[in-house]
């Protein structure tokens, strides 16, 4: 019988041969040893996992690895970690957006230099103000009222999404490959901004209105930054999200029976902007933009210098 040890390297060779597909020169050798312990690993784990194929690289004095490589391996073979704590928030957000309840959402500037001059900043629904941003400070706030709802995909619709969705695994894609369609279809791997871009495209094959958009998760304490797809259902368009309820269902609890994939988390999720076009890697572009140029960081810029944000929230559920 194998020790524990022994199951975890065990699971973790399936992982490895899937990170195995993605070229090393999409990697970033910025991880040490020392610091893995982030993503739930000890340093005298490592040796083990390279030996069955786990990329790193020496760095001086340092043995390093990849962040999304470790990302993805601590996902898959259940380790504690910051991230996992981070889907729970995200899980409870899907479970709560189908009761009544008010939002505050806080933009805070995580930047030690702040901007000179004002910036723009998305605030919903392809809407930007100008505002001045104080150093480290909060600098935008707003109040929502956002009306719970439970919503399945009727078909087509509802077929649409089982069939992309078949054998999909989620992986945190290097940023070379993040939006690569071909990949997606030939590994069966993705991240959720990457998977909405070919839910839109296997929609629109199909006849189908549909389109991607970015905008925020609105877990509490924290929102994050997110792409999801939208399609068109008598006359309105509806937020899906079948990957993210299939990693949330897997590795945040959120209950298989009352969440499949073709169920809608609309209430969670606060639109910013439509993405109406693709740079030359195939990354999306916002048409709250004039230019056709990628912002990893699109909610507060200044041209294409983009700032880093973070968005506080507070819910408040009826009684």
């Amino acid at each position: 019988m194998l020790n524990p040890a022994q199951q975890r390297l065990s699971l973790a060779e399936g992982i490895v041969h899937n990170l195995a597909k993605v070229d090393d020169r999409h990697r970033r050798f910025s991880v040490t040893a020392a610091q893995a312990g982030l993503y739930g690993f000890a340093a005298d784990e490592l040796p083990a996992l390279e030996a069955i194929g786990l990329a790193a690289r020496q760095q001086g004095e340092e043995r390093c690895f990849d962040p999304d490589d470790l990302y993805n391996l601590s996902l898959h073979l259940r380790l504690p970690s910051l991230h996992k704590l981070a889907m729970r928030g995200w899980a409870a957000a899907f479970r709560h957006s189908e009761r009544d309840r008010r939002v505050e959402l806080v933009y805070t500037l995580d930047e030690k230099t702040p901007p000179r001059g004002p910036i723009q900043v998305l605030i919903g629904d392809q809407r930007q103000c100008s505002l001045e941003a104080a150093a480290g400070g909060d600098f935008y706030r707003q109040c929502l009222v956002i009306p719970g709802r439970r919503l399945l995909l009727p078909s087509p619709f509802r077929e649409l999404v089982e069939e992309v969705c078949t054998d999909m695994q989620f992986y945190m894609l290097h940023d070379g490959i993040r939006w690569d369609l071909d990949f997606m279809r030939r590994h069966r791997l993705a991240e959720c901004g990457g998977f909405s871009k070919l839910l839109v495209e296997q929609a629109q094959a199909r006849g189908l209105a549909a389109r991607q958009v970015f905008g925020l998760l609105l877990s509490s304490p924290y929102a994050t930054g997110h792409y999801w797809a939208e399609l068109q259902i008598c006359g309105e368009w509806v937020a899906v999200d079948p990957l993210m309820i299939r990693l949330l269902s897997e590795q945040a609890g959120l209950c298989r029976d009352l969440w499949p994939l073709h169920r809608s988390p609309l209430g969670a999720l606060l639109r910013l902007s439509v993405v109406d076009a693709y740079d030359q890697d195939g990354a999306p572009c916002l048409g709250c933009f004039d230019d056709k140029y990628f912002r990893q960081l699109p909610v507060a810029t200044a041209g294409t210098t983009q700032y880093r944000v973070s968005y506080r929230v507070a819910v408040q559920l009826p009684a």
